[in-house]
């Protein structure tokens, strides 16, 4: 992990003491803290998942031929991070684009035929994906946006956040999905689409565990490798840094495992909806007539 993060910022020549400070905090974040604690294998898909924005666009024909391979292997593992295939579909590389679909159904289903049960057991997979028991852990745990809606609409009632349906906010996640995948393919830069795929996989899913935020350390560092910055990207900074904080705000309801920075932390991922939205609207206009890009990919 350390080392695709040192070996990307050093591509980009950003200074070692800048590189030291971010791979360092990298491992601090309130998701990564998370998936310390309960040791969760999401961190396999991850380094996979870096290990394609580290080669997605390199030089070298075979390290961007390996990139769509590891992309593959981290959906395999964890489904969600095939969304990162969405900066491919931005770029109008096509055909780099299928062939991450195709790895990334190859790493999925194959491993299911060496079971017993073949590709039967992919609907107890799906099912053991959609497992949340908030009774035992609390409904502070899950990120997704249905359930961050309803506890806010519980607060503002009066009502104990326990009671949360999930369910009844559904309609949030599928408006959070659609303008996230959206945004993504028009915004003007990439590490915004990144980060549009990563939120769509911390909020779009219910249960969302908390350590589902350590994706977010993709599009931190597409941010921080991103050439021109202007003002746009403020809000940005501000709000992923207030996504992982590790930093203890006092508590909502402990008894359901609600703290204030797990609030404020879902409140920061909600608001970059709307503000890729706008960003996207803003930067499509004047750019729509712009020329597409090639894949360098030889057919």
């Amino acid at each position: 992990f350390a080392w695709l993060e040192f070996r990307v910022l050093s591509k980009h020549k950003i200074p070692l003491p800048m590189q030291i400070a971010f791979v360092f905090a990298s491992f601090f974040t309130v998701g990564m803290i998370y998936e310390y604690e309960r040791g969760n294998y999401i961190i396999y898909s991850l380094l996979a998942a870096l290990f394609f924005f580290a080669y997605y666009d390199d030089r070298r024909p075979a390290l961007r031929e390996l990139a769509c391979v590891m992309l593959g292997v981290a959906a395999g593992i964890k489904l969600y991070p095939a969304l990162f295939a969405l900066i491919l579909l931005k770029e109008r590389r096509f055909f780099a684009f299928f062939r991450c679909v195709a790895y990334s159904l190859l790493f999925l289903f194959v491993p299911f035929l060496l079971l017993d049960r073949g590709l039967s057991n992919v609907s107890q997979f799906l099912r053991w994906m959609g497992d949340f028991t908030s009774e035992e852990v609390g409904v502070g745990y899950n990120y997704s946006i249905a359930n961050f809606v309803g506890i806010l609409s519980a607060l503002l009632r009066g009502a104990p956040v326990a009671e949360v349906d999930q369910s009844t906010y559904g309609a949030c996640a599928f408006v959070a999905l659609a303008a996230c995948l959206l945004s993504g393919l028009f915004v003007n830069k990439s590490y915004k689409t990144f980060l549009s795929a990563a939120l769509v996989m911390v909020l779009f899913p219910d249960p969302s565990y908390v350590y589902a935020g350590i994706f977010l350390a993709i599009p931190l560092l597409g941010f921080l490798i991103s050439e021109r910055k202007d003002a746009w990207d403020i809000p940005y900074l501000v709000l992923l840094a207030l996504s992982v904080m590790p930093v203890y705000l006092g508590a909502v309801d402990a008894s359901q495992s609600l703290y204030v920075n797990q609030l404020v932390s879902s409140f920061a991922m909600a608001a970059m909806v709307p503000l890729l939205t706008v960003d996207a609207i803003v930067h499509r206009i004047p750019n729509r007539k712009k020329t597409p890009l090639q894949d360098p990919i030889p057919v």
